[in-house]
Formats: structure tokens, sequence, C-alpha cells
């Protein structure tokens, strides 16, 4: 007979190296986060990057104002300062945040923006503040590996809104909850930005992965009535938190083509 002691030592040696590996890939990824790539022109005026590796934030001039859209997983916010640099505006110069959902990897670098409104849907408001964690696994771990601050929303969401910037031009917001219950999508000129309620990949739009998305049917049947409302309104590009944005003048077929097949 084999002794206890021994039979037990493969299992403990694979529960050390899964432990090892969980412990590896999460310094990876907190050290990952302050990365960035260099901002890129989406259309005249607003500009993207990829903060930490893996979230598009957008920034857009409004006047002598900016705004941005999402605020990535970088609380101290160099990927932010790439951006604010791009559209030469500073963090007091940011009038308005729009929020696409809760999950800290969107709301990381609200805190730099003091003087901002900040919006968000009204049911994702603990998830911002971080009184409430993330529905699924792995949000949740990235959610403690990341080590987040808390942000604020000053302007809670329940329903579709249009608000004015300081440029007289105008954000359009739609709730889209299923990803998270008080996910939204915004409009700003013709550019629709969906966050992560769908993803681009090989200049296609489709379904967020099932291992980020808690409620699959309902975030489907969001997007179909995001469709609704979205009708006769003109959409260039489709830009999507997990892949950028679609080729310009594609939005609207590739939209239309998305939830054609939902």
């Amino acid at each position: 007979m084999v002794p206890r002691s021994k039979a037990r030592r493969p299992i403990i040696l694979a529960i050390v190296a899964v432990l090892t590996l969980i412990g590896s890939a999460g310094l990876g990824l907190r050290s990952s986060r302050t990365s960035f790539t260099p901002p890129v022109e989406v259309r005249p005026g607003l500009w993207s990057s990829k903060i930490g590796g893996g979230v598009f934030v957008f920034a857009a001039q409004s006047g002598d104002k900016a705004v941005f859209f999402d605020t990535g997983m970088d609380g101290d916010a160099h990927g932010l300062a790439a951006l604010l640099g791009a559209v030469k505006r500073t963090q007091t110069g940011v009038s308005d945040v729009f929020i696409t959902h809760g999950h800290p990897d969107h709301t990381a670098g609200i805190a730099q923006f003091t003087n901002a409104r900040v919006y968000a849907g009204a049911g994702d408001v603990d998830l911002v503040t971080r009184k409430a964690s993330p529905e699924t696994f792995l949000p949740r771990v990235f959610s403690w590996v990341w080590a987040a601050p808390a942000g604020r929303v000053s302007n809670p969401l329940t329903a579709a809104e249009t608000i004015t910037l300081p440029d007289q031009k105008t954000v359009r917001a739609f709730p889209v909850p299923g990803h998270t219950p008080g996910s939204f999508a915004y409009l700003f000129d013709d550019i629709l930005i969906v966050g992560d309620i769908m993803v681009l990949e090989a200049g296609h739009l489709l379904p967020t992965p099932s291992l980020f998305n808690p409620h699959p049917d309902q975030n489907l049947a969001s997007i179909r009535a995001l469709a609704t409302a979205l009708t006769g309104l003109n959409i260039d590009r489709v830009c999507t938190s997990h892949g950028g944005c679609t080729a310009p003048g594609q939005g609207r077929a590739l939209f239309d083509a998305f939830v054609s097949g939902l």
C-alpha cells in the first residue's frame, strides 16, 4: 500500500502549480494595466487608445472641453494622459465621462476627472463605486487583481436620454442591460460606442463570449431593442471595447448584419 503522505503528494504539487500559475498571471495582469497603445484618430476630434492591453477608451473634443467614453483599468491614468494630449485638453478640462458599464477595466480612471459629470447606468452604480462585485467569475478575479479604485457616478441613467455637450453636440444614451444590469450604449455624432455588449473580430460584430456575459439572452434582447431605437439614424462606425471600431462607413451595415443573425 502506498503511504497516504506519498499518495497526496501529486495532488499537493498540482495545487501548488495551479496557485503559482494564477499568482503569476495576476502579477502579469496587474503590471500590464499601465500599458496603452498610442492614440489613434477615429475621426476628426475623436481619438481612441487601448488601455491595459485590453479595453478601448475614447476621448473627444467638445468646444474647449473634452469628453471621455470609459476610462480604462489604469487608476494612475497613463493612457488617459496620452488621450488628453491627443485632444489637447487637461484633466480639469474634461466636462463629461460616459461609462458603458461598471466593470473595473472601464472605470478605474474616473477619479482623475474631478470636475466632470459622470454618467453610468443606475443599475451599475454599486459596481462603479465598488459596493458590489461583477457577477461572472473572471471579471470578479480581474477586479481583485487590478485593485481598481472606486469611482463615482454623478448622473445615473435610468432610461434613454440625450445629453447636450459644451459645444452643443449631443450624446444619445441607450440602456442595454444584460452584460451588466446598467450597461449603456452611446451614439456620439454617428459613432456608436457599445462597450462589452458585443465584440469586433476579423471585421465582424459578434456576441460577447459567455464567460463574460452572465445574462446572454437579456443582452441579445437589449441589442434588438437598441436596433429599433436606432432606426433611421446614421451609424458610420460601431466602436466596441474589445476589438475597436469598424471600418469607416461600414458601421450601419455590420450592425444590421449582426442583429439579423441574432
